[in-house]
Order: C-alpha cells, then sequence, then structure tokens
C-alpha cells in the first residue's frame, strides 16, 4: 500500500492549483474502503505516521495515522457533509471487524480469504475478526466450493470423486456433498458394483433395472452390449450356472443352464448356485457376486435375502419323451386290455436305479403290457430312433388351500369351474418325431361322465399326438414338523419316487385314475430314513401309451423350493442396487441433503428446487454457467464481476458490485459531478489514481 500526497490525489496525476487541490477522504462504499479525492476547504494534506494518511476534520499533520494493531493498513476518519457527525471508522488490518468491512484477519494480504481491502474471497469463511479465515476448497472436507465438481469427504479416486475434487468420474454420480458417490445406473459406463450398464434402466434386454446381469444373457464390452446366451453350447458364461453342452435337465445342469442339486445317493448334494439353501446363507439360483448373494452364497453387505413364498405359479422342470407307435410295442398295444383291478401294482422295484431311472420287474399280468426290461429301459431314457425328447416347465398353480396343481390353460385357466387339472395333457403334440400319427382324444369319464371328444369351435375334433412319456423332478428341504401332500390323475402309467424310494403306484394301462400321498414323519421313516433338514427329491414318471385320452394332474402341497432372493436392505449405512444412498439410522424424509427412509436423496442441491441454506438451485445445470444468473455446484450463487465478492482467484481487484464502471460521490452514490470518480471498473480493476 502506497503513501498518497496531495499531489498525487489528482487521478490525473497532475498536481492541481491549490484552490481546486482536493482532500483525501475514505469512502465506504459495497463493504470496501477507498481512497477519494474532493475539493479541499480546510487545509493542506499531509502524511502520518507508520505510512499510512490521516486525516482528521481536513487538517493536516494529525499523529492518529499510524497502522492500529494489524500494521499496515488504512486509518481514515471521514468527516460527515455538514461536519457535525463522524461516519463509522474502517481500519482495514487491524483485526476488528468494523465499519462495513467483510471481515479482518489482521493484515492487508490477498489470497488468504480476508482481501487487501477487507472483502471475503471466493471459497473461504472468515467467521471470527483476528482468526485466519477457512479455507472451503481443500478436497476432503464435504464442502463444495466454486472450484470443485464433488467432495465425498476423502481424496481417493474411484469411488465417483476425484482425489482433487475437481471431476466426478464417469459412471458415477455425486448428487450431495459430504456423501458417498453411487454408480449411475443407465449412463452406459460400468463403475462400481454394476454388473453391467448397457445405457438404460429396462429389464428384459439382459441388462435389468438394477444394472445386474439377467438369466439367459452375457453382456460384454463398457457399455455392455448384451446378448442371450446359448446354453447346451458348452461354454458357461453370463448369467448361467453351467453349461455341459446340452438343454436336458436332471443331469446335473437345467434346461435353462442352471445347476441342479446331486441326488444320486438318496440324499442331495446342494451346491452353491441350485437356487435351494442347504447349510448357507442364501442361494438365488447363481453363482455370480454383486446381486446380493455372492458366489459362494454369502449374502453380500448392504443386502437382505429371505427364501420368499412361492407366489401365483410355481415352475416344475420336465421331459416329455415323443415315442412312434408300436415302437416300442407296449406304446399303442395291439390288445389295448387294461388293468382289471383299474391298476397295475408291482411293475416297478421300490427304488430307483444309479441313474435314477424306474426298473421294470418284469411281471405279465393283463393290461402291463411291457415287452421286456430292456425295452422299458428306454422310456425314460433318450434314445435315438427310438424316442425324442422335450425339455419343458410344467407350471403349477396356487389354490385357495395353498397347494399348487397344473391346469388346462396356458395362464391358469380351469378346464371348467372348480376342476383343476388337465384333461387334455398333450405336451408333445408339435414334435415332428412322430408326426402323421395323430389322433382324436376323448376327455375321459373323470372329467365328463358323457365322455366327450375334444372339439374345435367349429365342432371338428381336434387331434392330437399320443404315445409318450413324463419325468418331473422337483426338489425340497425336508422339515419332519410339516405335512407334505401329493395329489395326483394320471392315465396310463403313474409312479412317484421320493428319496428315490417308491411312494406312488400305479401302473399299467388304465383310463384316469387318482391318487395322493402324505409325506410325514410316519411315511418319511418308511422312504428311506429322511431326515430333517435335508434336501430331497421328489421324481414323477408317467406314460401315455393309449390313442383314447391322456389327463394328467399334479398337485403338490407344502413343498417350498423358492430359490432366495435378495433385495437391498435400506438403513444399513450401504448403497447397493437400485438405492441412491444410504445413510444408515440418519435417514430421514425431511432431512436437507439427507437419505430418505426408502433410501433416495431427499431434498439437495441440485435437485432444481431451492431449498435448506441454498442461495440457488438449477438443477443439472449447477456448475456450468459462471456470472450472473450462474449457480454453483455448491448451490451458492455463481461468482462473477459486478455481485460485490472480490473474486482474487480469478483476478479481480475489487467489485463494488452495481456500482462496478460508475462515477461515484463521496457517499459512493453515482454522481456526474466533477470531483466524482469511477473507483472499480466494469472488469473489476482498480482504474490508475485511485489507490485503496
Amino acid at each position: 500500500m502506497r503513501n498518497i500526497s496531495p499531489s498525487s490525489c489528482d487521478p490525473t496525476g497532475v498536481r492541481a492549483p491549490r484552490a481546486f487541490r482536493p482532500a483525501l477522504l475514505l469512502l465506504l462504499v459495497g463493504g470496501a474502503a477507498f481512497a477519494a479525492c474532493s475539493p479541499d476547504t480546510a487545509g493542506t494534506a499531509g502524511e502520518g505516521s507508520g505510512g499510512n494518511t490521516s486525516v482528521t476534520g481536513g487538517s493536516a499533520g494529525q499523529t492518529g495515522g499510524s497502522s492500529g494493531a494489524g500494521g499496515g493498513g488504512i486509518t481514515v476518519v471521514i468527516t460527515s457533509p455538514d461536519a457535525s457527525a463522524d461516519v463509522p471508522q474502517s481500519t482495514c488490518g487491524n483485526a476488528v471487524l468494523d465499519g462495513t468491512e467483510q471481515c479482518d484477519d489482521g493484515n492487508t494480504e490477498n489470497g488468504d480469504g480476508c482481501s487487501k481491502i477487507c472483502q471475503i474471497e471466493s471459497n473461504y469463511d472468515c467467521q471470527k475478526a483476528g482468526q485466519p479465515c477457512k479455507n472451503l476448497a481443500v478436497c476432503g472436507n464435504g464442502v463444495v466450493t466454486s472450484d470443485e465438481a464433488c467432495d465425498d469427504s476423502n481424496t481417493q479416486s474411484g469411488d465417483g470423486c476425484s482425489a482433487d475434487c475437481k471431476t466426478v468420474e464417469s459412471g458415477w454420480q455425486c448428487r450431495v456433498p459430504a456423501k458417498p458417490c453411487t454408480p449411475k445406473c443407465g449412463d452406459s459406463i460400468l463403475s462400481g458394483s454394476e454388473a453391467c450398464d448397457d445405457g438404460d434402466t429396462k429389464s428384459g434386454d439382459g441388462c435389468s433395472a438394477v444394472c445386474k446381469i439377467e438369466v439367459g444373457w452375457k453382456c460384454d464390452s463398457n457399455p455392455s452390449i448384451c446378448s442371450k446366451t446359448t446354453c447346451g453350447d458348452g461354454n458357461k458364461e453370463g448369467a448361467e450356472g453351467c453349461d455341459d453342452g446340452n438343454t436336458m435337465p436332471f443331469d446335473g445342469c437345467s434346461e435353462d443352464c442352471q445347476i441342479e442339486p446331486d441326488c444320486s445317493t438318496g440324499v442331495c448334494k446342494s451346491t452353491c448356485g441350485d437356487g435351494i439353501v442347504l447349510n448357507e446363507d442364501c442361494d438365488d439360483g447363481n453363482a455370480a457376486n454383486g446381486d446380493g448373494c455372492s458366489k459362494d452364497c454369502k449374502v453380500e453387505s448392504g443386502w437382505t435375502c429371505k427364501q420368499p413364498d412361492l407366489g401365483d405359479k410355481m415352475m416344475v422342470p420336465a421331459i416329455f419323451r415323443d415315442f412312434k407307435m408300436h415302437h416300442p410295442a407296449e406304446f399303442e398295444p395291439d390288445d389295448n386290455v387294461g388293468c382289471s383291478s383299474g391298476k397295475c401294482v408291482g411293475m416297478v422295484k421300490d427304488t430307483l436305479d444309479g441313474d435314477g431311472k424306474p426298473v421294470f420287474t418284469g411281471i405279465t399280468d393283463q393290461g402291463v403290457d411291457v415287452a421286456s426290461p430292456d425295452t422299458f429301459k428306454e422310456w425314460y431314457r433318450t434314445t435315438a430312433d427310438v424316442n425324442h425328447p422335450n425339455a419343458s416347465k410344467l407350471a403349477l398353480w396356487r389354490i385357495a388351500s395353498g397347494a399348487y396343481v397344473n391346469r388346462y390353460g396356458a395362464n391358469g385357466e380351469q378346464w371348467k369351474t372348480g376342476v383343476d387339472g388337465n384333461p387334455l395333457f398333450f405336451p408333445v403334440d408339435n414334435d415332428p418325431f412322430s408326426s402323421g400319427e395323430l389322433a382324436a382324444a376323448q376327455v375321459p369319464g373323470f372329467y365328463d361322465p358323457s365322455i366327450s371328444y375334444d372339439l374345435d369351435t367349429n365342432g371338428n375334433q381336434r387331434m392330437h399326438n399320443f404315445s409318450f412319456t413324463s419325468e418331473v423332478r422337483y426338489w425340497f428341504k425336508y422339515d419332519s414338523t410339516k405335512n407334505y401332500q401329493l395329489d395326483f390323475v394320471g392315465d396310463d402309467d403313474f409312479w412317484v419316487f421320493i428319496n428315490r424310494t417308491l411312494a406312488v403306484d400305479l401302473g399299467g394301462l388304465h383310463s384316469a385314475t387318482p391318487g395322493s400321498v402324505t409325506l410325514d414323519a410316519a411315511t418319511a421313516a418308511k422312504l428311506g430314513t429322511m431326515q430333517s433338514g435335508n434336501v430331497y427329491e421328489v421324481a414323477v414318471f408317467h406314460a401315455e401309451r393309449h390313442t383314447t385320452a391322456s389327463s394328467f394332474k399334479l398337485t403338490l402341497s407344502g413343498f417350498n423350493a423358492a430359490t432366495t432372493v435378495c433385495t437391498p436392505m435400506c438403513g444399513d449405512g450401504v448403497a447397493v442396487a437400485d438405492e441412491e444412498c444410504d445413510n444408515g439410522k440418519d435417514n430421514s424424509d425431511t432431512a436437507y441433503g439427507g437419505c430418505t427412509t426408502t433410501c433416495k436423496w431427499g431434498p439437495f442441491c441440485g435437485d432444481g428446487i431451492v431449498n435448506g441454506t441454498e442461495e440457488c438451485d438449477i438443477g443439472k445445470n449447477n456448475g456450468m454457467q459462471y456470472g450472473e444468473g450462474g449457480c454453483t455446484f455448491g448451490c451458492t450463487k455463481a461468482h462473477f464481476c459486478g455481485d460485490g465478492h472480490v473474486d482474487t482467484d480469478r483476478g479481480e481487484e475489487c467489485d463494488l458490485g452495481s456500482q462496478n464502471g460508475k462515477t461515484l460521490d463521496r457517499n459512493g452514490s453515482p454522481s456526474a459531478d466533477a470531483s466524482a470518480l469511477i473507483y472499480c471498473t466494469t472488469v473489476c480493476k482498480i482504474p490508475p489514481g485511485v489507490v485503496y
């Protein structure tokens, strides 16, 4: 700060005649103290001590011109126009907040938060006079300042906010200062815990609404390009739990390439990824991380996993094998004579063989009509030129009792009101293996006492493909405190094995015949000594060997094998999946800048609504526009030349707000008087001849 003499007070730098020589005044405008010249009517100006100028009452040579406690500041007492009262004294640099100073940190240096004219500099907080100002532009302090794009309270890269807080990293959103950034699902950038990101938040296209790979898909590249996997090609990829080179179930890998339990020894061995929770924290039917249940079947942080109710429908895996008539001979036998008692007991052994298939005993009673044990082996084994397998799933629909049963319609429609099961069960009608072998089908007396035919809307008989077998398997975790019920109707042969042991024997050629079995503690003791907590298999074998009628009904009650469903656990402090945030116990529906009880951001800087302590909020445009009308990332009005704040870090030397570029009188009001001066230009520079 330089000294001022009467000869230099003339802003032109030319000494004025004595009659018009100005005297030094200090005007206080917009919080700034600045030197000015006015007509000298009281005497000449002199230099005070301390290198500062002091003028009192227009006379010179006063000793009160010392720098004060802070040193190096300007001390000037201004005489009011009527000379009857003094305006407040402002001594910038004396560590006392006086006059209209915005701050006073005890010095007159720029760059420390309080400028040389005692205006607060950008990104500083000066709360107490005489104390250093606090620099808010410190990356990692949780405050987003005008020179930062984000601040997540740390200085680490890779978590959404760069180490210097200058950049929001690709694929992330950092919407609330001091809060963790979260992956931005749907922006085409793979980040954080995302398993995929295909540029949208729609499910059904391979990458789900929460950026997880969906079953039956694989997603590669960044952004993710998703395509359907080819189950059965021998390449395990995407959400496949296995791929053994075929699409047939019951060989350890299902028709949609998910792991199946191994029940070859009776008690099933449950593997992580098979959808059965046994000695595991969870099992969601795959061996992948990032969806709540890890590849090791451990519940991942931020999630809660449970085995839900099955819902309105359950899908049971099945194989339907199409045979040609008379190949082998037991399919459409020539005599076509059924079992005299309605069922032929004893056709199969009490236990399954090593392949999990029923074994023919060799009996030849009327209605059995099996050529040999070797031809019987082909019933439930895929055999070239003998049968053709069709992998499928049998839909069972929930009824009022809570049990699940198959029905006539594809969408669960009953044959007629109150009648479950399917009186026209023809799952291989579209298999070309035995094309041309179609026949009309009767509705059996069990469903229609009149034994009507299946007719189309024109009254014509529909033709169906007979001669097929059904193999259905189902796994469940046994609980000895519960009762399990199986009700069924079948024609022709129908057997049920539980724990590889025969539980229902309804073999031979016969019309639709009902049966049932209750699995309780007493029954379980007869089925290979079942123990509570173990997983067991229900295997159902059926054959349709006549060209008269085909009906099938399977009702399961008490069996619940739903896979684990994992959902984000809002309130645990970990944001996952579609959670935008999770502040744990601090979640609140009303707190500004906080996280709601549904783990979505509540009011925050950047939501486009001015709330809380915000000065402005223009949503996504925050931080994009500097100057008048702009708004910073921290929702404060963007600084610009003319806002009344001296932004020395942007080259401003002064800023008197709306008074920039105007000639001002001694009171700081616009004036055309010859003594009026421009004290700060429109580009926030101090004009020559004006000294602060």
